[in-house]
């Protein structure tokens, strides 16, 4: 029998007989992994996860429609500043809850049937809006709503980290956010098509949501196996990625601000509906626009540096749009460069904190990422209510630029002041290598 049969059945058998660890689709955490395992392509990902993709959209379709919806009908209701402060806060304090909780059910049941429940409690929470219309009951239907969004968010971005590598992490994330963002921006589309007094737009949302069910529960896909996740603390996963997590929490702010009370602002400010929509769209479509460019770039380069010029980006349009006319067409124009520069900062720090995260503790890992974002985004509405309320109008846009301010000058810390030993191959050299260098790191780290 000719050696080279011998030499194949003999690989053959070493693959077989490998830890699962070391055959798994995130080979990066492993010291085997580059001479077993080929590089996975980011439409092979996204091919093999089309049912989870659709689902995403669908259920992004109706929240995006239900954000914008939620802020103009506050205005429209009459309620008072801090109601409607408090009710766009409401749903980020429950994506706080729900990060903390949501993973001990995926430990129960599984990605599919939590992805299935929490679509379904959403649906519902979209029809008793319409049903129930007080501040009170409204904020704990917010509340209940950023519980189902923020188990959604870790039951999807576990799995996308599951089927991924850290060579394409950042344009998994971004194809991920750039599906995401363009549902949102078609939810928008809908804001003009019925009154925003009734209920028909309520309903709309909720079907929107209902159907997301549908791809997940009918389609072969499979759902990544899920062993008992190690647990990781919110100091370790500052310890792994300090910059991450600031972004992470200052993005959360920013972006909860921008999606949250840009309605309000607007319909404050005496805009009809669909202009509302239109400027909400418009910080979206910027974010459809560069988020894939930006994560492609993090890949090639340190995402610190990405994360900088973002971050500066961002803060110098919000100190441009403080005196433009609202209704004028360059307002729109910030809104798309702020929006672009803003929002990709989430799966790029998202994708910074997966780097240094061994694979047992992604699950941990992308729960302790959403809480520190849902952390941000409460702070992020309260802090234009309190701008707007002490400098008018423009504390909306002063609050968008302080709130990155940090960022920026975090971020060039970390790239040019900051340089730790095991840090070095990150920052200089390519995104592959350096990956496995810091795996070997952490394993260390670890007794492994």
């Amino acid at each position: 029998m000719p050696m080279g049969r011998h030499f194949g059945e003999r690989v053959a058998m070493k693959r077989l007989h490998s830890p699962p660890t070391c055959t798994s689709v995130a080979p990066v955490f492993c010291s085997e992994a580059p001479a077993l395992m080929t590089k996975t392509s980011t439409f092979s990902v996204v091919r093999a996860s089309w049912a989870l993709f659709l689902a995403l959209a669908l259920v992004m379709v109706g929240n995006g429609l239900q954000g914008s919806l939620i802020g103009v009908r506050t205005q429209v209701e009459g309620f008072s500043d801090l109601a409607t402060g408090l009710i766009i806060t409401g749903y980020y304090a429950g994506f706080l809850i729900g990060s903390w909780f949501i993973p001990q059910v995926l430990r129960q049941v599984g990605h599919i049937r939590v992805f299935v429940g929490l679509a379904s409690a959403m649906s519902s929470v979209l029809l008793v809006y319409a049903i129930w219309v007080t501040p009170y009951s409204w904020i704990l239907l917010r509340i209940v709503a950023g519980v189902a969004m923020a188990g959604l968010y870790v039951t999807v971005e576990s799995w996308l980290n599951e089927v991924a590598t850290n060579e394409n992490r950042g344009k998994t994330m971004s194809a991920y956010m750039v599906v995401m963002t363009g549902a949102i921006i078609a939810g928008q589309g809908l804001l003009g098509t019925a009154s925003v007094r009734g209920f028909v737009l309520f309903i709309i949302a909720s079907l929107a949501v209902s159907l997301a069910i549908v791809p997940l529960a009918l389609s072969p896909i499979p759902a990544p196996s899920f062993d008992l996740p190690e647990t990781l603390s919110l100091k370790q996963l500052f310890r792994m990625a300090p910059l991450g997590v600031v972004s992470g929490f200052l993005t959360g702010a920013s972006n909860g601000a921008l999606f949250g009370m840009t309605a309000v602002w607007a319909t404050a400010a005496g805009l009809a509906p669909a202009r509302v929509g239109v400027l909400v769209a418009a910080g979206l479509a910027g974010s459809l626009v560069f988020q894939w460019p930006l994560g492609a770039l993090s890949d090639r380069l340190p995402r610190r540096r990405v994360i900088f010029g973002s971050a500066v980006v961002a803060v110098l349009a919000s100190a441009f749009a403080l005196g433009i006319d609202p209704r004028s067409t360059m307002m729109t124009v910030v809104f798309f460069i702020y929006g672009g520069a803003t929002y990709p900062l989430y799966s790029l720090s998202a994708s910074l904190v997966n780097d240094m995260v061994p694979k047992e503790q992604l699950v941990a890992a992308a729960s302790g990422f959403v809480f520190i974002v849902g952390s941000g985004a409460v702070v992020g509405p309260l802090s234009v209510t309190a701008l707007t309320r002490a400098l008018g109008p423009d504390g909306f846009f002063w609050a968008l630029g302080l709130l990155l301010l940090p960022v920026a000058v975090f971020s060039l810390w970390r790239v040019y002041r900051y340089i730790a030993p095991t840090q070095r191959p990150y920052i200089f050299v390519p995104a592959r290598t350096t990956s496995l260098l810091i795996t070997g790191v952490l394993r260390r780290r670890n007794g492994r």
